[in-house]
């Protein structure tokens, strides 16, 4: 391999770091948000925009959930797997913060 290339590979290694650091800040952001928020609405539209974005930059970390469904050969032996959303807990954050006394 030559130079160029090894420089090139070092380069794509640490621009993905930097994009999983960037999702994981996102995310960690979304509990400050919700942790100070005075007002449902705008925190709402805080954590869902930087949710889709860390969903869009590590989405096997952030992204929102499937459901699979396999099969055998022959039709037989089914199996299902679900995998919840992990905006699934910060929804119940905002919805927990809209019944709150004094909210």
């Amino acid at each position: 391999m030559s130079e160029a290339h090894a420089a090139l590979r070092r380069f794509r290694e640490q621009y993905l770091r930097a994009r999983q650091e960037q999702a994981d800040v996102l995310a960690d952001e979304i509990i400050d948000i919700a942790d100070r928020a005075t007002d449902p609405q705008i925190a709402r539209l805080q954590i869902d925009s930087r949710k889709w974005y860390a969903g869009k930059v590590r989405p096997k970390v952030y992204g929102e959930g499937i459901a699979l469904r396999h099969t055998g050969a022959d039709g037989a032996g089914a199996v299902q797997v679900d995998v919840t959303a992990k905006s699934a807990l910060v929804d119940g954050i905002l919805d927990a913060m809209k019944k709150a006394p004094g909210q």
